[in-house]
């Protein structure tokens, strides 16, 4: 009851009307500073710095709800530590006195924990600070000394561990006496409640009795009044700066948009200002909330004063007084701050643009997602909310000259890849986009990331391009400060496949003759080689036996590296010396990537001179270099038409007979007859027009009407559209002997000539279908099989049925491809299932072959590096061998006497011989066998490897060991047994009864009577038939070279043998 009465009666001393006290901000401020850096605690100069934290809810009319403001008693914690150490500037409680009771339950004690203080600190926190504000609180754990209030000398006890884990506390009766915190005297601690001073609690026990407390009365000495009075209350707590991202002044330290000078009218606008002094000293602070998840994807931005910077942001909060925000720093601190949007999303983009008068230079752009609650004019004084910074290194520059870019090359290695080079004048960040070359040119988005750019060359690698045609790519160029250069367009070019060809010009020299002993060579002649491919080739200088070759222009060390359209060229000329024979040979021109050419050479040395005749050649205004000359029957001569203005070649002509190798081409070969001939080159006008055709006219119609019109020497041309391809016979009854040629396309690219003194004048005529059929495959593949040649086959069928009455030539068009190789002609006799050969033409450069044709029917072209035409001057026209000796010739299973045009076919076949056919036969040629162990077969002869295989196979045996029987002719019975044996047949099992209907049965030897049933009976052997109809076996009479052929045929066709080509299959 006493301490209670000396209480009221101090009351007056407790409640006294003061006047505020005075603080200075320090030098420097801004009304923006990251972190706390512009707050300290007392200073005895500038006084307090003041921070509004919390919002009070006044529970009636003595105090006024509103922010709490906070003294800022030092900067540090009242444990020593980092923080700030706060005191309310004014003191809060309820009724008349304050409310607040340090222990109001019985029995009383001054004990901090658990007391009715304490009780009220824990409640005001909760009741008063958000759930953010209360996580800044440091919870304090500290131990107060004993200590003796120094106005009173009043003791007060020492407490272990008083505040334990307190977050808002009373002060201790030392800490409030601690001059470093401005209570140097009792003014310094008087504090209103309401708009009086009075007394407030401590949390200090007074060492009397246990029913005191400390406090501080109203005129601000420091004593102990008893725990169950009611006073007021000033709590302090221990603020976390790890919890606080910047501060701002209390009132218009982040001022609205609409006053910031920026460039916008909105708060939610771009409101970006400058952060200006502040010499005021009343701070509210920005929370970092950790439960925000907001992030800008870019790390780096650069431009210029007045440039849009576009981020794209993540985990933004959206809702009312939720922005994006930002702070422009530089080494001293921030300098502008605005709030630059107002999400409605959580993920988008920003736009921020740099402040006008931002000076060039490196900043830290910090963004991050903001609640502000300072209301329209900033000055609620509440504390504000943000997420973590994202900071971007933001380069500003004064520089508005943007980079220049200079073109460089672009190359196309694929259909999808290609490298561009440009040139830059400035480093940075270049940007581009692709399109088809000619469209529209592109906007280029540059606020992407783009690629990074030196001063100089650049080098851009394509890897997605769509499509082999052209494209044009757009480039910009970005600097450092954000100028962007104008669009460089570079053309990439199209892509093209590379291909590899040469070609030889001219194809063939004929060197004429020389006679046997001759002692100066023939003039050598030059072989122009051309790139006829998009890419370089290296060719090697060609070799030969019988001619000098030379390397010319473009060869090094005998190679030449062409590029396209590239030339190289080299000499050709017949070595002296050389004996009597025919040195035609093909000159093979080899380069890289499986390139050649041939070049067919033609030269002879004769015994004699032979007797030579009279060539006149008439151009006919061509600019051919060809002037005749005299030569031998048979020579073959180069001859070259040129070209003629105005005039397309047409045909060669001759007067007195000779063959030309393709008549229809300007540079062709001739042969020379035995007289005196002109041969003639004739044209065909193409400079002037024609008379347009009647379309109301049939093709036929047409056609007649032409030729009726034209004038002797004439070309008429037609040409048959698909499903029209059959000519009346009334249109070659017009052209029948006139000296008109009538030229007639078809589908498919062939062409029919026929000159009208070519149809006879008792040819029975019809109507002709003239349609052509390419690569048609209705003849059986072993016919074909049989007749291919090196390269290939195409087949044709002919529309017509049945004769022509009359010869036409067809140009067959067979490829560029294979121009320089013989086309053979093979017709397919159904009847008698074989492939009969008909002619022979030279593919042109033009990849056409033009063959002459009587009979419609199928057709094979066989592609060959050599003419089936048979070289032989001692065959009978229509013997019974031809096709036989034919075989054997075109599949190189025989050929003639070395040196000579003679096959020999009546000639007995010697031993060697056949051991040589069937070893080329079978495939034997790598010449690898051991030598044959009889004496009479000398090593190094031309049949050596033929016999040594043969002998070591067992195909054919000696007379005993040390005879072969090398120059014995070899009967039909003994080669019967040669092919049994090269084809492993089994002739034991053959029936003896089949030799029964040859006459001559009985002669066959009888060692030899299994073998030759075997042979009839596989087809081998036909028989020789006599003149009665009677067939013989002849078993024991020598074989002759043209029965050999023909057994070897037979076998093939039989199945029996097989050729070189198919032996592996």
């Amino acid at each position: 009851m006493k301490q209670r009465i000396v209480s009221i009666l101090l009351t007056l001393a407790m409640c006294l009307s003061l006047l505020p006290a005075t603080a200075f901000a320090a030098e420097g401020d801004k009304t923006i500073m990251l972190g706390t850096s512009g707050i300290s605690g007392y200073d005895s100069t500038n006084g307090y710095d003041y921070i509004y934290y919390g919002n009070w809810s006044a529970p009636d009319n003595y105090t006024t709800s509103g922010p709490i403001k906070w003294r800022v008693l030092d900067d540090q914690t009242n444990t020593g530590e980092t923080g700030l150490f706060l005191l309310s500037d004014g003191l809060l409680g309820t009724g008349y006195y304050g409310g607040v009771y340090f222990d109001n339950t019985s029995p009383y004690s001054n004990t901090w924990q658990g007391s009715d203080a304490q009780a009220w600190c824990n409640t005001f926190a909760s009741s008063n600070f958000s759930t953010g504000e209360q996580g800044a609180v440091i919870a304090t754990t500290k131990s107060d000394e004993a200590f003796t209030s120094s106005t009173k000398s009043v003791p007060f006890a020492a407490s272990e561990n008083i505040l334990n884990e307190d977050k808002v506390f009373f002060l201790s009766a030392q800490e409030a006496e601690n001059g470093a915190y401005g209570f140097a005297n009792d003014n310094a601690r008087i504090a209103n409640y309401g708009g009086s001073a009075c007394a407030w609690w401590l949390r200090s026990p007074y060492a009397g009795y246990t029913d005191g407390a400390g406090a501080v009365y109203g005129y601000g000495y420091v004593d102990f009044i008893t725990v169950n009075d009611d006073w007021a209350a000033r709590p302090a707590f221990n603020l976390d700066l790890t919890s606080v991202l910047f501060t701002s002044a209390a009132a218009g330290g982040k001022i609205p948009a609409a006053s910031s000078g920026g460039n916008q009218g909105g708060e939610a606008g771009d409101a970006i200002f400058e952060i200006g002094d502040y010499d005021g000293s009343e701070w509210k602070l920005t929370l970092l909330d950790n439960s925000r998840n907001f992030a800008v994807t870019e790390e780096a931005a650069s431009g210029k004063p007045g440039d849009t910077i576009t981020l794209n942001y993540t985990g933004a909060t959206t809702g009312t007084n939720e922005y994006i925000s930002v702070i422009i720093a530089d080494s001293s601190g921030a300098q502008y701050y605005g709030r630059v949007a107002q999400p409605a999303e959580a993920s988008g983009t920003a736009e921020v643009t740099i402040p006008a008068g931002l000076a060039a230079g490196t900043y830290t752009l910090y963004v991050f997602s903001e609640q502000y609650n300072g209301g329209e004019q900033d000055d609620t004084k509440l504390t504000d909310y943000a997420s973590a910074f994202e900071t971007v290194a933001l380069t500003v520059s004064s520089d508005t000259t943007a980079p220049t870019l200079t073109p460089g090359s672009a190359t196309r290695n694929s259909d999808t890849t290609a490298t561009v080079k440009f040139t830059s004048s400035e480093a940075g960040t270049y940007y581009y986009a692709v399109v088809e070359s000619g469209d529209t040119a592109p906007t280029i988005d540059t606020t992407g990331e783009g690629t990074s750019c030196i001063s100089g060359e650049q080098t851009i690698s394509l890897t997605s391009l769509s499509g082999a045609g052209a494209k044009d790519i757009y480039i910009v160029a970005k600097d450092a400060a954000g100028n962007v250069s104008q669009p460089l367009k570079i053309t990439i070019p199209a892509y093209i496949a590379p291909s590899y060809g040469i070609s030889a010009s001219p194809a063939a020299l004929n060197f004429g003759s020389k006679t046997v002993d001759y002692t100066e060579a023939p003039a050598a002649q030059t072989v122009t080689l051309t790139n006829t491919g998009n890419q370089n080739v290296t060719v090697d200088l060609p070799t030969s036996t019988n001619y000098i070759i030379t390397a010319g222009e473009g060869f090094t060390n005998d190679t030449a590296t062409l590029a396209s359209n590239g030339t190289a060229a080299f000499t050709v000329q017949p070595k002296t010396g050389l004996g009597a024979g025919d040195y035609s040979e093909t000159l093979t021109i080899s380069g890289s990537n499986g390139t050649n050419a041939n070049v067919q050479l033609s030269f002879a040395v004769t015994e004699t001179a032979p007797v030579t005749y009279t060539l006149t050649v008439e151009l006919k205004g061509g600019s051919g270099s060809t002037t005749g000359g005299e030569y031998a029957e048979g020579a073959v001569i180069h001859i070259d038409a040129g070209s003629r203005s105005n005039y397309r070649f047409d045909r060669w002509t001759s007067s007195n007979g000779g063959s030309f190798a393709s008549a229809s081409s300007a540079s062709t070969t001739f042969t020379m007859p035995a007289v005196d001939t002109t041969i003639t080159a004739n044209w065909r006008y193409i400079g002037g027009g024609t008379t347009p055709s009647n379309p109301t006219k049939t093709p036929s119609q047409q056609a007649v009407d032409k030729i009726e019109d034209a004038k002797d020497g004439d070309t008429v041309e037609i040409a048959l559209p698909a499903g029209q391809t059959t000519l009346d016979k009334e249109v070659f009854e017009t052209l029948a002997g006139r000296d008109v040629t009538l030229e007639v396309s078809v589908p498919g690219g062939a062409v029919w000539t026929v000159h009208g003194t070519d149809i006879p004048e008792n040819a029975a005529l019809v109507d002709i279908g003239m349609g052509v059929s390419m690569g048609t495959s209705t003849i059986p593949v072993d016919l074909i099989n049989a007749v291919t040649g090196e390269v290939g086959t195409v087949q044709l069928t002919l529309q017509h049925d049945g004769p022509f009455g009359f010869t036409m030539t067809l140009t067959a068009p067979v490829g560029a491809e294979n121009a320089g190789l013989w086309a053979n002609l093979y017709h397919y006799d159904e009847d008698a299932g074989r492939m009969a050969y008909r002619s022979s033409a030279v593919v042109g450069a033009d990849g056409n072959a033009s063959l002459p044709f009587d009979h419609a029917g199928q057709y094979a072209l066989v592609l060959d590096d050599k003419s089936h035409e048979l070289p032989f001057t001692d065959l009978e026209d229509g013997a019974w061998y031809l096709d036989a000796v034919g075989y054997a010739y075109r599949h190189d299973l025989m050929g003639g006497y070395g040196g000579t045009s003679l096959f020999g076919p009546d000639d007995g076949l010697l031993r060697e011989q056949a051991a040589q056919v069937v070893w080329n036969l079978m495939g034997e040629g790598d010449g690898s066998r051991p030598a044959a162990p009889h004496a009479d077969v000398a090593q190094g002869q031309w049949y050596s490897p033929a016999v040594n295989w043969a002998v070591d196979a067992k195909v054919m045996d000696g007379y005993d060991a040390d005879t072969f029987g090398v120059g014995d002719a070899l009967t039909r019975e003994q080669f019967a047994a040669v092919v049994a044996k090269a084809a492993g047949a089994d002739v034991s099992a053959a029936d003896a009864a089949s030799l029964d209907v040859f006459s001559d049965a009985e002669d066959v030897s009888g060692w030899a009577v299994q073998t030759m049933a075997w042979a009839v009976e596989a087809g081998v052997i036909e028989g020789v038939e006599g003149e009665d109809g009677s067939r013989s076996l002849d078993a024991t009479r020598a074989l002759t070279r043209a029965e050999m052929a023909a057994m070897v045929m037979n076998a093939v066709d039989k199945g029996v043998l097989a050729l070189p080509s198919k032996q592996n299959a």
